[in-house]
Formats: C-alpha cells, structure tokens, sequence
C-alpha cells in the first residue's frame, strides 16, 4: 500500500504503518478539532450546519425588504425582490420604505405547516390537516349536515410522530421505513430492488445516514461524506475560520456534493475530483483551499517539515515565515518553489540556509531561486558539473555572467539587461552571505567575480522602440466600439447594462486621465471636486504613497464620472464597496480588481471585429493592429504621448504623470533616432522665414546644427545658437527678428504666443501703455498672424497623404521639444487637448 496524498509531490520523511493509516490519520485529526466549533451554527449530532446571518463570519445574509427574510448567500435582495427593485423604478432608499413582499412560494428547506387540531403537533398533510386527522375527516363528511370546522374544534391532539430518519431533517416519519413522505420517495427511486424486496427499513435506514435534509442557502450537512472525510472537512473547515477566512455554506454544499463518493479526501489518489469540476466559482476556490489544507495536515501528521523539503508549498512554508507574507504571496496566488531545480547541493543548500534565515519576501525569495537556477543550469555544463565546489574556478564564474547575460524569464522571454544585472548581483550576494555564515568554507577561493572581466553592460532598450502608447487611429477605433465593452461578462448581481456601464466609464477615465490602473480602480465614489469653474479628479498615488492628488479633468470626463455615479446609486452593491467608484464582485474586496480589469478590456479588444494600425500594405489597405497591446496601463503611456505630441514641456508633463523625476517622465514618450531623422527630413524643406516666405534649410544636419529651438520656432542667429537659445540679442521678439524659421511643427506654440499677444495688448491699452509699446505688440501680432496663414496656406495645399506625413512629423519634433527642460507657453492647468473623435464632434 502507498501513500496516495495529492498531490503527490514530495516523500514523507516518517509515516505511521500503512496498514493502520488511515485510523492513525482519524485519531489525529480528532485531537486536532475544537469540539465546542460554532455552537450556534454547527449541530455535531445530526451533522448540520445553519449559518446565522448575524456573524460576521458566515457568508449569509437576510434580504431586508419588509415581509420577505429569505435567506441570501450576499448583502442584497433575494432574486424575486431583486426582479421587483428593477421593475419598480424607484430609488433603493424608497423602494425598502414603500415595498412589501406578500406571496412567498412554499420552499422544501421551510417546517411545513401544523394541523388545524388545537395543540395538534404533527405536520398537516392536506386540507389543513396531519393524516391520521385528515382520514378522520374524510370519513366524518359524508354524514349529512358535518361541518368542517364544527368537526376540528371537537378533536384531541395527538402525541408527536417520529421523526425522518435522515440527520437533521424536521419532517415526522410517514411510512413503515422511518422516512419522511419527501426522503421515502428519493428512497425508492435511488434504492436497489433487492433492498426493496428484502429487510426494506434496514436498507433505508443505511441509506438515510449519507442522506442530507432539505437545504436553505444559509445550510449544509456533512452527513452525506464518509465518516473519515466528515472529519477531514471539519479540519478544513476549523482552520479557515482560525485564519479568519469566512465560511460559505454553498461553497461546502458543492464541495460536498463531489466529495461523497470517496472514502478519504487525503488517501483520494487519482480519485480525487477536479475543482473545476464544480462550475460555481466559491465552490471552486473552496475545493482549491481544501486541497492545501489537508495536504498541509497531512504533512504534519506524518511529521514532515515544509521548509525542509525540496519542494516548498510557500502557503505551508509562510506559517513557519510571516516574512513571505509581506508581498503578493502564494496565500493569494497558490504556488509551489522546486529546489530541486537547483543541481548542485551545495548551492541548492545555501539558498535554502539564506531563506530560512533572512526571512525574505515572496518576492526576493522567486528572485534568488531563479538566480541559483540560472547559475546551477550554467555550472552543470562544465566539467564536473559545478558539484564540488573547492574545485570551481575562475572561468566557472565567466560561464555563469554568461549565463546572465543570456538568461531569460520563467516564460522564456529573454530578460532586459537591468533584470540581468540584477539576477547576477542576487547570486553573487549569495556567495558572499555563505562565506559570511561559514557555510562556504570549502568554496574555491578562485571562484570570485572580477569587476573588470565579469559585468553586464546596461544597455538603453528602448534607443530605437517607440513606446508603448497606442495610436491616435487606434483611439478612435476603440471609441466607436465602445458599446462592445463589458458585453457577456458576468460581474456579482449587477445587471449586464450596469456592468457595460461601469467599463465604460473605467475606460473614458483610463483613457482621459492616464493614471495607473490600480489608482482608477481604487478610485473614491466621491473622486470629483468643483474647483474655480472646472473639475479636478481626487486620486491616490499608492506606487509613491502620495495621497488625495489632484488633476484637472475635462467636462466630458466628469460627465462619465458622474453618469456612472446615477446609475451605482440604484444598485444594491457589496458593503465594502461602499466608498469606491467601483465596486468589487463580492464583499471579500474593496473595488475593482485590477487583474479583472485587465482580463476585461483584453476581452474587449478581441471582440472588436476591425482594429486596424496606420500601417498599409501592399495593396494599401492598413494592416491589422496588434492586439495584444490594448491593455489598461498602455493608455497612461498613450496620455503622456499625447500631450508631448503637442509639444508640452517635460517638467509640465512631469507634474500631470506625477512623477518625482522627469527621467521617468521622459521614459513614457519616445521618438526613435529613425523617426527624428525622417521628421526634421519632411519639415526641413517647409522652413519659412519671419515673413512666411520659404527658407528651406539645404540638409537634416543643417537644420539640427545651425538652429535652435526657441519658444516659438527655430532660431538661427550664431550667437544665440551657441548659447543654446539662452541668448538672445532682441528678448525673443521672434516675429521681428530675421533669424527666425518657424516649421509647421511649431504652429500650436506660435497661436498660443498670439493668444497670450492679444490678451497682454488689452491689458496695456487698459493701462494707458505707450503708443510705441501698443504698435510694437500690435506689429508682432500681425507678424506672427502672417506666419501662421501662409504656412497653413502651404498645407492646405498639400495633398491628404502629404498632409498627414507633415502632421506626424510635427508631432515627432514637438515630441522631442517637450523633453527640453525649458518652459516654454503652456495653457494651464491642463491643455486642451481631446481624442479626435472628441476635437471633432
């Protein structure tokens, strides 16, 4: 006989004779239950449990609508005051004040009624009537001038019946075999015909101890498990509630629905049903825990120690080590770590020595382990495969950076060079911390890094990428798809016009705002303030632990907001939901889950059935854009982008990505040294001069070493473009100045220029100014006016392929001007800047 403990994954050190296994394995899990569990719920003889709808515990609830009490598995209205909260129209508060619920369908789980018979106890069977009463009726009716009521007032009660065999069912026995009428008919049609030819109540009385009673929502009995798997499931089900973890019952009822066949859950083998099996997502995540549970028993009981075995279950490992709990760790993500892929013992033994005693997170702990992996890979292909580890030398430590160098993910995406620099520093850290704690005393001495022969260059990767922002085009076409979003998607109660209604207004403020995905999804409910005439958006910037930002947001945005906010409103929704935007699925979270998030507008994407690039092929047709790039932290890239397109300067950038540093600032945007070649060629030749006349620069190289970019155009006086544009000889009077070559690209920043002209010209007129001062701001005004109608001019004489070619360049080049740390105009506090399909409509 073996030990058939799923799953099998690692070989007990000690185990008790297998002969008398699984007796040994009952009387340990007997001294492990708490006898007095849950004594209001939990009913240990007849094996029921009744979820109170009071403990904070239990996952049930009462509907609160006046007259109904149903019992529900969530905070909210049971389905038929749910249908008649949709069909009433009325606001939630008024509909609990106004509604009652008066017809309530007879449910199998509710005591029947009693007889009429004064004090009569027993169940009534028809007419009002329990049956012994029922027959005595029937006879007395046919006596002329019998009165019904006359007849039940002159009856004597009779003594209570038996009860069903079943456990925990409150129905009185109504046949020879100890069943109730309801167990005796799913008695006869599940009972084989020799039970029924043979000893019939000792047959029905074997099958009523595996039987349940009638179940509400609020219920479960164990009675239909085997007497071993009763005691396993009580193990779970007591450990999860000393973790705090709250039970629900449906959950169990369908775990033990799958469960009923096998004799033990822990001895199931192969046998075993598959979680997915059960469809109902809480019975699925149940069954998943379970699993964990009872393995982790299992190893106690044989006397195994997870941390020192070669595979580590990190939920068992984090009991013994709180540290592994600090990060996102398996006690959400259910995982396991495989020292065994660590070759060398030596080194599989240090990391293990580094992780027992420096109490990492999960986090640092997978970094560490997969160093080790990529070293152990690299040493197992030398000579002696890196087993003794005082005859490594140097070359040893040249194949392992090699190895580094070319390491990739567990994925196999080949890893960055930062990533590879970092995996090689984890693991020769780890050396350094073995020789530190003496457990590397027979390391070669040779076996050293050296700083001139042994490091991994950082390398730029993004010098020629162009980010990951999505097109202006892709934009559009998302927006005209909107309705598709957040079709067929189940989400809680909500109904599928408010879950559409709820990614929609994710998307337009994803899309509008540009903050990270979690600070959307962890949005306030109240996330909107009126401020001077406009809307700023309240945020928290939980990556750099700044709280209650604020961004200036369009009207439209807030519309969405706000549109949103009508519609939550006449939902009922998870309590803890109650102060976010959005709310979550079930009360064990606060909000929208980011991960949900993600799946949701991936989803999205591939339902749209046209999503074309602004690439052409062959036949000029535009190819297929990449799906796999619409996902929810591409639109804050695309945000950043759009307003660098403009031209808006990096340090005003920085503070709308809200960002402690313009480098990361700058990552966010990105012009390739290609693309900032074929730009300054297309613009080059539409140079003109301070009177809008053509002044085409002769090459690429002339453009970028004989000028410089100044506020509002290029300048190309020698002095003030050896001085980087930091001086020049008329205080940029640009317009009146002979060395000025504005390109089409600097049209946005010249109209702001004449915008902020005209306002200062009414100001100084306002003031009494100097004539000469009003006629030089009024020359400048038309200077600049004259620059601007004949490049537009020029353009509009272009054809649509030539005019969109110099669109793109312009913005590459205003791209790249906003990276410059001058300040240049800037319409604050946030410019006007929309999607196309907004700017049109």
């Amino acid at each position: 006989m073996t030990v058939a403990v799923f799953p099998a994954q690692r070989q007990p050190d000690h185990r008790p004779e297998d002969t008398d296994l699984a007796g040994a394995w009952a009387e340990w899990l007997r001294g492990e239950l708490n006898a007095n569990w849950r004594p209001s719920e939990w009913n240990a003889e007849v094996l029921l449990f009744v979820g109170d709808p009071d403990s904070p515990h239990t996952a049930v609830s009462v509907c609160p609508v006046t007259g109904c009490g149903t019992v529900v598995t969530s905070p909210g209205y049971c389905k038929p005051c749910r249908d008649a909260y949709r069909d009433s129209g009325l606001a939630k508060e008024e509909y609990e004040a106004t509604y009652t619920r008066e017809f309530r369908r007879v449910a199998a789980h509710r005591p029947l009624a009693s007889c009429a018979v004064s004090s009569c106890p027993r169940n009534a069977f028809s007419l009002g009537l329990c049956q012994v009463h029922y027959r005595g009726w029937a006879k007395a009716k046919k006596r002329p001038g019998a009165d019904k009521a006359a007849w039940v007032a002159r009856q004597q009660p009779l003594a209570a019946a038996e009860p069903c065999r079943v456990p925990g069912c409150s129905r009185e026995k109504a046949q020879n075999n100890g069943l109730c009428r309801t167990h005796h008919r799913k008695w006869r049609l599940e009972a084989n015909p020799a039970d029924l030819a043979g000893d019939e109540a000792a047959a029905a009385e074997r099958w009523a101890e595996r039987q349940s009673p009638f179940l509400a929502a609020h219920m479960f009995s164990l009675a239909p498990l085997s007497p071993l798997a009763r005691l396993e499931m009580l193990y779970v089900l007591q450990q999860r509630d000393a973790r705090g973890q709250t039970l629900s019952p449906q959950a169990v009822r369908g775990a033990v629905d799958l469960l009923a066949e096998l004799p033990s859950i822990a001895l199931a083998g192969e046998s075993l049903p598959d979680p997915a099996q059960a469809g109902n997502t809480g019975t699925v995540s149940f069954l998943r825990g379970l699993r964990w549970e009872i393995v982790t028993g299992f190893d106690r009981f044989r006397g195994v120690d997870p941390a020192q075995t070669l595979v580590w279950d990190l939920r068992s490992v984090s009991q013994q080590f709180p540290s592994l709990k600090k990060t996102e760790s398996a006690l959400r993500n259910p995982s396991s770590l495989d020292f065994g892929q660590i070759r060398q013992g030596w080194l599989r033994e240090l990391v293990m020595h580094w992780a027992r005693t420096t109490n990492p997170d999960s986090k640092e702990l997978r970094e560490h382990h997969w160093a080790c992996v990529i070293a152990s890979r690299a040493l197992q292909l030398r000579s002696g495969g890196g087993e003794d580890p005082g005859k490594l030398q140097f070359s040893d430590v040249t194949a392992v950076v090699d190895a580094f160098r070319t390491a990739r993910g567990r994925q196999g995406d080949v890893y960055s060079s930062t990533t590879q620099i970092k995996r090689a520093a984890q693991f020769f850290n780890l050396l350094d911390f073995g020789r530190r704690e003496g457990i590397l005393d027979g390391l070669s001495p040779r076996f050293v890094r050296h700083p001139n022969h042994h490091t991994i260059k950082k390398v730029d990767e993004n010098d020629e990428e162009i980010g990951k922002a999505l097109p202006d085009v892709v934009i559009r076409q998302l927006d005209e798809n909107i309705h598709l979003l957040g079709q067929g998607i189940p989400y809680g109660d909500l109904p599928a016009e408010a879950v559409s209604a709820m990614l929609r207004t994710a998307y337009v403020v994803l899309r509008d705002t540009g903050r990270r995905p979690a600070e959307i999804a962890g949005l306030d409910l109240n996330c909107l303030e009126f401020d001077k005439g406009e809307y700023q958006l309240v945020w928290h910037n939980m990556k750099g632990r700044r709280r209650r930002r604020r961004l200036p947001v369009h009207q439209q945005t807030a519309d969405a907001i706000k549109d949103w906010q009508e519609i939550r409103a006449r939902w009922d929704l998870p309590v803890n939901s109650a102060g976010h935007l959005f709310p979550a699925i079930t009360n064990r979270h606060r909000h929208l889950d980011t991960g949900n998030l993600a799946r949701y507008i991936r989803a999205w994407a591939d339902s749209i059935p046209v999503l074309d690039s602004e690439e052409l092929g062959r036949d000029g047709t535009p190819l297929p854009f990449d799906r796999d790039k619409v996902f929810p932290y591409a639109f804050r890239h695309t945000f950043c982008q759009r307003y660098a397109d403009a031209g808006v300067p990096l340090h005003v950038l920085q503070a709308l990505m809200d960002h402690r540093s313009a480098n990361t600032t700058a990552a966010y945007y990105q012009v390739s040294k290609k693309m900032k070649r074929e730009a300054v060629d297309t613009l080059r030749v539409l140079t003109v001069d301070r009177q809008g006349d053509s002044a085409p620069m002769g090459s690429a190289t002339a453009y970028e070493m004989r000028s410089v970019a100044v506020l509002w155009g290029n300048c190309v006086e020698p002095s003030n473009v050896k001085a980087g544009g930091n001086a020049c000889p008329i205080r940029f009077q640009c317009a009146g100045c002979g060395s000025y070559r504005p390109d089409p690209s600097h049209l946005p920043a010249i109209e702001d220029q004449v915008r902020s002209l005209k306002a200062n010209l009414e100001a100084a007129r306002a003031m009494g100014a100097a004539d000469y001062t009003i006629k030089g701001m009024e020359g400048e005004i038309a200077d600049y006016q004259n620059v601007i109608k004949k490049m537009k001019a020029k353009m509009e004489s272009m054809s649509d392929e030539e005019r969109h070619e110099v669109e793109e360049a312009s913005k590459v080049l205003r791209r790249l001007r906003a990276g410059s740390t001058g300040s240049g105009p800037v319409a604050l506090p946030m410019p006007t800047i929309r999607p196309a399909d907004e700017a049109s409509a």
